[in-house]
């Protein structure tokens, strides 16, 4: 009954839109990540004495 239900509401199109925003929003979250994972590894490179910038 509620597939009969979402099949009539939810078609072939919306699928698609909905599962191309969220493909999006994890390639968005992994930049991110990357991104953190770089700036945390250059700042703990870059602090003098090799000790951590959030050390200081």
């Amino acid at each position: 009954m509620l597939g009969v239900i979402l099949s009539c509401v939810i078609n072939g199109d919306s699928v698609t839109g909905i599962l191309r925003q969220a493909t999006w929003l994890v390639a968005t979250l992994v930049v991110l990540i990357i991104v953190q994972i770089v700036q945390s590894r250059v700042a703990w490179s870059s602090a003098p004495y090799g000790h951590g910038a959030h050390l200081l």
